[in-house]
């Protein structure tokens, strides 16, 4: 992909080139919610952008923790049950 590009239209074409999705993709655009992506989707999704931008979005267990909690908060205010347990 093109350096010249900004982050956003290089995040867009990663994901429009890795779902082949048809849509219009904002700054506002919820993966889950808006895209309907699922756990899978979601971990392709984080490979790919690793894989253009050279890093893990996801760093340690605490990013890992932080994005659990705003899934199961995202599910929550859908009117979804979320039960997280922290062992």
């Amino acid at each position: 992909m093109n350096s010249e590009n900004t982050i956003e239209e290089r995040l867009k074409l990663v994901i429009e080139e890795k779902f082949g999705l048809g849509v219009e993709l904002k700054p506002s655009t919820r993966f889950v919610e808006d895209l309907h992506f699922d756990s899978q989707d979601t971990l392709d999704l984080s490979m790919a952008v690793e894989e253009e931008f050279g890093f893990h979005t996801i760093r340690d267990l605490r990013d890992e923790a932080c994005q659990l909690q705003r899934h199961a908060l995202a599910r929550s205010k859908n009117g979804d049950s979320v039960h997280i347990e922290y062992v």
